[in-house]
């Protein structure tokens, strides 16, 4: 009709029209041939084609001869300026037209302000990020819709943007950050991304360092991440720990050390032997954290989640060794477990029921691991595991939980007799890119899962979409979190004894050189009272209560607390669970 156009294109442009008309008059007589022949396939032409063109839609094309002109006769050449700019030692012979794309000079250009009378405008520089380079590609797009950058220059650019109210160079710094994302830029992005306000990209830095920051390719973040940026990673319930949490304290060290040593360049099989070198030096009796030197990295060994950190035998002699923490601020720790271990085994802790998100964030264990390649997998995170071997199991995409009370599969550890324990989990399944972005990932939420002896649930079906390596990340709690028992913390050194001494002295006043932790006579009267409440408990069916005793981990934790109460100056002797 009126709105199309039909246009008949020959299949081979290189015959003449006249040659193309004939052939196809030929083609149809021997199509129509009494014999019904058809005309051969190699005397046939190229079937003809017709498409259907809109003549009334505009289209746009884009002419870069155009755009570089502009630029280079009025950006750089400065012709038929008419304002000139001086900043940072330089001037640029401008347009007021052009700048007035900029809400700064907008503004500044219009209305009554003196400026805007002004044949040469004085440009203020307040932010030290904002360099000649990066102010001369931000006022270079004021004529030009492309830009080129650099990671190495993007902040700069993204500073003279912030200053200059350009929304839309703006945005292509905070895409561009996004991309270019890696462990020697994350901490730089998310740093800028705070001081100029763009929050979308500082949740996007943080949760790329809490998803990479304990991959061993990615050493080199640790040495930018700061004293008050590392707690805030180390506490989150976001973070993917690989392996267990006692890796997450090795990563403390290695942070340490990295932070003294950022010109650090050795392979990676040597820097633990390095690590530990590093904090073997020091001597006397002070350990680490109450050196001068260490006080700013108590808040980082805070947040950790010691009642996971120190989960067997192996884990308790390493972290006294390591001579960062003192061992007598580790009492706490051993008397958390030892109150937690208790309760389930006499009975009294069948499992969390009810516990808010935040909760479980804050009180949750994690864990994770990497599976390779599409293969059949089943493991466990052992340690102290509070009655549960949880076992995880990965066949054909599907993801299952099972509570283990099976003695035909070795289990280090005491099991729970119960016959029903319930646990609150969150498992997730993630793949990333070679940048270390999240491309795909699928999680169960936080649920509460109730389990029977040696019952199996499934927890995630994987869509074919997800490939391998496959990032699996594990919150769990298997206690109900008692809001009478604090979580761990560490007993922080205030003073040394010598300057105790020396106030004492002076003022006749006592200084305090830690925050002491409470005794631990309570937890020896609560074992006994709770021994007795479950002898004497005439409705208790559960199996775990037929014997009174406790498991080793409970008598070893109980032992090491008892010999630490009568003498703190004495080593306690290695415990066999």
């Amino acid at each position: 009709m009126g709105n199309s156009l039909t246009r008949v294109i020959s299949g081979d442009r290189r015959r003449k029209r006249k040659r193309a008309d004939e052939t196809f008059e030929k083609s149809s007589d021997d199509s129509s041939n009494d014999d019904g022949e058809s005309a051969s396939e190699s005397d046939s032409p190229p079937a003809r084609k017709s498409r259907t063109v809109d003549i009334h839609t505009p289209k746009r094309k884009h002419i870069k001869s155009t755009s570089k002109y502009i630029y280079e006769t009025l950006f750089v050449k400065g012709d038929n300026s008419d304002v000139t700019i001086q900043a940072l030692g330089r001037d640029w012979h401008l347009h007021k037209h052009y700048l007035k794309q900029s809400g700064y000079f907008c503004g500044m250009l219009s209305g009554s302000w003196k400026e805007s009378n002004q044949d040469v405008i004085q440009l203020d520089i307040p932010d030290n990020n904002v360099d000649e380079k990066a102010l001369q590609t931000a006022l270079g797009c004021l004529y030009k819709d492309d830009v080129v950058l650099k990671p190495v220059d993007v902040i700069g650019v993204l500073a003279a943007a912030t200053l200059l109210q350009m929304d839309g160079l703006i945005k292509h710094c905070t895409e561009f950050m996004k991309e270019t994302i890696s462990s020697s830029t994350a901490v730089t992005y998310q740093a800028a991304s705070q001081m100029y306000s763009l929050p979308d990209v500082a949740a996007f830095c943080q949760g790329w360092m809490l998803h990479n920051v304990m991959a061993p390719c990615n050493l080199a973040i640790l040495k930018d991440i700061s004293e008050d940026l590392m707690p805030t990673l180390v506490g989150s319930g976001e973070l993917w720990v690989l392996q267990v949490e006692m890796d997450l304290y090795t990563l403390l060290k290695k942070w340490i050390f990295l932070r003294h040593n950022p010109t650090w360049s050795g392979r990676r099989c040597q820097l633990m032997s390095n690590v530990d070198s590093f904090f073997k030096q020091l001597t006397g009796d002070e350990c680490y954290l109450e050196s001068s030197d260490g006080r700013k990295y108590i808040k980082s060994f805070e947040t950790l989640r010691w009642q996971y950190v120190i989960n067997d035998i192996a884990s308790l002699r390493l972290i006294e060794s390591d001579r960062i923490i003192p061992k007598d601020w580790l009492t706490s720790i051993y008397r958390f477990q030892w109150h937690q271990l208790l309760h389930v085994e006499q009975g009294l802790d069948k499992g969390p029921q009810d516990v808010e998100d935040q909760v479980f964030l804050t009180r949750a264990m994690r864990c994770g691991r990497v599976l390779p390649s599409n293969e059949e997998f089943c493991w466990r995170w052992v340690g102290y595991s509070y009655g549960i071997d949880a076992l995880i199991t990965y066949k054909s995409r599907l993801i299952s939980l099972m509570r283990n009370n099976s003695s035909s599969l070795n289990y280090p550890g005491s099991v729970s007799l119960q016959p029903h324990r319930s646990i609150y989990i969150r498992l997730t399944a993630s793949n990333i890119n070679e940048h270390g972005c999240v491309t795909a990932t699928k999680s169960t939420g936080i649920k509460k899962i109730s389990l029977d002896k040696n019952e199996s649930v499934v927890l995630l079906n994987l869509e074919n979409n997800f490939k391998f390596p496959l990032y699996i990340t594990v919150c769990s709690l298997m206690t109900t979190p008692n809001p009478t028992l604090s979580v761990p913390r560490l007993d922080v050194k205030l003073y040394s004894s010598a300057t105790c001494q020396t106030h004492r002295l002076k003022t006749g006043e006592d200084k305090p050189d830690t925050i002491t932790s409470s005794s631990i006579g309570d937890m020896d009267q609560s074992h006994d009272h709770l021994s007795d409440r479950c002898q004497t408990d005439p409705n208790s069916h559960d199996e775990s209560q037929h014997s009174h005793s406790l498991s080793p981990q409970a008598e070893s934790l109980l032992a090491y607390l008892r010999r630490s109460k009568s003498s703190t100056s004495t080593q306690p002797s290695d415990m066999d669970r």
